[in-house]
């Protein structure tokens, strides 16, 4: 199949799919949710520059309000962009709410210690709130009771440790390079109880070790997703584990070491934090999209691939799977007769409830079922891919339908033509031949009355024409449906002409048996036009080889020549190839034509054994 096919199948499919996903992005309320997230962006941000700028607490604070001020944008311009490509998603409104609780930790450069304390507070809850985010990624909700769990767990346990922080510790933990503010941060103002400069210090680093530890746990699970099977689920999450390695391992390891030590990390460290901070907005906006590039790119080359292949549900099923990289992968074909969905081997399938990991999307026709895809449930935010793909799957299968029925349909011309060749000859024979033949004896007797002189030469002329259309219509009768061929097969019945040919022509019959009248036939005058075509234009000096193998239920044959040869491109078009074509193709076949000038030419192909 050719790129410019598969490009209009893909035109198809965007047609098909596309007024959808248009309507909900043209809606009111999704068109003033992308302006509204945008602006409420920008203003969070400029919050940052403008509140951290001047603050007596955090080291080199025109860096960090900077730095601050961008990673908010980075974050709602992710979350907006992915709002306005998935709009059905609540993905893009999760990555904003990242950019926006970010915002809230501006408030942590504040000396007032309450102040100070609730962007300290907004920290610890953007770090649980991007453990949840990275777990779920790339749903807006967890893929497994696992990453559930772990979610759950996350939240419940830094709720008690900062609730042990506040109620003893003379100061908060530690944050991050752009949160931290050393030996200068402001005193816990809701303590509840005293405490020593050193249980405050062996509760801050707790705490912190407890995050070290949670996003350790959080690295474990992103790995596990990059080993699933599923490689579209691979591709999506891999960008991701990388930059929560570099992010989440430089955050934790700079508030561990500036917790327990008095003195703060180097330059250095911080900037490998900042690049982290960075890369992980890039990375949520960079694994939405490899999956989408992996579907689409193995989607052209699949197509590609379809034109040799023989297209049934099964094989629809392996190409949509391998498509999508999901190995789990199943198809469902509506059977009206049945009421219900078959699966890719032709039984009964029961859809099964959609879950964490299994999501079924039903694709119709004319108001109708056509197919169902069962498929990973991180596709459930990507309806527009998925539909594509059934479209694609409804397009094939139809496709195979239409040529399935063409094939059966030629093949029963074929079968009516060899009926109709058989009762010629029969006719022939049992009719005219015999009438002729009855005319010849009763010339022969005409003959022995008659005494001599001139009615007795019309009488021998008479007899002559006679048997003259006698062998004139055994002739023709044996063109029709040859006898050699009826009685004994394709071998010998080219054998008999082999033996009649101007040149030399030498079969070779490793057993290619018998099949069926119209098969035969068509092989047979295959390849006595080739055979023809060697004897016409191979050269007078040329030796021809004709070889007939079975294998299984197909017949391959070969004629090659040793002759002059000749330009394919220039003479692909003459009648005697297209008649080649035609003749194999009506019976299921196929037939390749190779040959170039002073290389000789060769006719070779198969057909299926259909009796």
């Amino acid at each position: 199949m050719s790129r410019r096919l598969a490009a209009r199948i893909l035109v198809a499919m965007a047609t098909r799919v596309a007024p959808a996903a248009l309507a909900e992005r043209r809606s009111p309320a999704h068109s003033l949710r992308i302006p509204a997230t945008a602006v409420g962006g920008a203003v969070a941000a400029a919050f940052c520059v403008w509140f951290v700028w001047d603050s007596p607490i955090v080291r080199h604070p025109e860096n960090a309000a900077i730095g601050k001020g961008l990673l908010v944008a980075f974050y709602v311009g992710v979350g907006t962009y992915t709002l306005w490509q998935r709009p059905a998603s609540r993905l893009g409104p999760l990555i904003a709410g990242a950019g926006f609780l970010y915002a809230l930790t501006a408030l942590a450069a504040s000396e007032r210690p309450l102040t100070f304390t609730v962007g300290r507070l907004a920290l610890a809850a953007l770090v649980v709130y991007f453990l949840a985010l990275f777990a779920c990624f790339p749903r807006e909700r967890p893929g497994s009771e696992l990453e559930r769990r772990f979610v759950i767990a996350a939240l419940a346990t830094s709720a008690v440790v900062w609730a042990i922080v506040l109620a003893f510790a003379k100061t908060l933990p530690h944050g991050g390079s752009l949160t931290d503010c050393a030996d200068r941060c402001p005193r816990n103002p809701l303590r509840l109880v005293d405490t020593s400069h050193a249980v405050t210090r062996a509760i801050d680093l707790t705490a912190n070790g407890v995050t070290a530890l949670m996003i350790l746990v959080l690295i474990v699970l992103l790995v596990r997703k990059v080993r699933d099977p599923a490689r579209l689920r691979r591709r999506a999450v891999a960008p991701l584990l990388y930059a929560s390695i570099l992010f989440g391992g430089t955050y934790a390891s700079y508030s561990l070491i500036s917790q327990a030590s008095r003195e703060t990390p180097d330059n250095t460290f911080r900037a490998l934090t900042a690049v982290g901070a960075f890369a992980v907005p890039l990375a949520l906006l960079l694994g939405q999209y490899r999956g989408r590039i992996f579907a689409a790119t193995n989607l052209f080359r699949a197509l590609g691939r379809t034109r040799s292949q023989r297209v049934t549900p099964l094989w629809v099923q392996d190409f949509l799977g391998g498509t999508l990289g999901d190995p789990t992968f199943a198809l469902g074909v509506w059977d009206a007769n049945r009421d219900g969905y078959l699966d890719a081997w032709g039984e009964p399938l029961v859809l099964p409830e959609p879950s964490l990991a299994r999501s079924v999307t039903r694709i119709e026709k004319g108001g109708r079922p056509s197919l169902a895809l069962i498929h990973d449930s991180t596709l459930d935010d990507e309806p527009e891919l998925v539909e594509g793909l059934g479209a694609t799957a409804v397009m094939l299968l139809e496709n195979a339908g239409l040529v399935e029925e063409l094939q059966a349909s030629r093949a029963r011309i074929v079968d009516s033509a060899e009926r109709e060749r058989l009762r010629l000859e029969r006719d022939l024979h049992d009719g005219a031949q015999q009438r002729l033949m009855a005319i010849q004896i009763k010339l022969a007797l005409a003959r022995e009355h008659a005494s001599g002189g001139e009615l007795a030469a019309q009488l021998d002329e008479l007899s002559d024409d006679a048997a003259a259309a006698v062998d004139e219509l055994r002739t023709l009768a044996h063109g029709i449906y040859p006898t050699v061929l009826h009685e004994r097969g394709l071998g010998d019945a080219l054998q008999s002409f082999a033996t009649m040919a101007p040149i030399p022509v030498r079969v070779v019959d490793r057993g290619v048996g018998r099949a069926s009248p119209g098969t035969e036939a068509a092989v047979y005058y295959c390849l006595l036009e080739a055979l023809q075509n060697a004897v016409k234009h191979a050269g007078p000096v040329a030796h021809v080889t004709v070889t007939l193998a079975r294998s299984g239920d197909v017949i391959a044959f070969e004629v090659r020549d040793e002759g002059i040869g000749f330009d394919l491109a220039a003479g692909s078009g003459g009648i005697g190839l297209v008649s080649m074509r035609d003749r194999i193709g009506a019976v299921g076949g196929t037939l390749h034509v190779g040959s170039s000038p002073g290389n000789g030419a060769t006719v070779s192909g198969s057909v299926p054994v259909d009796g």
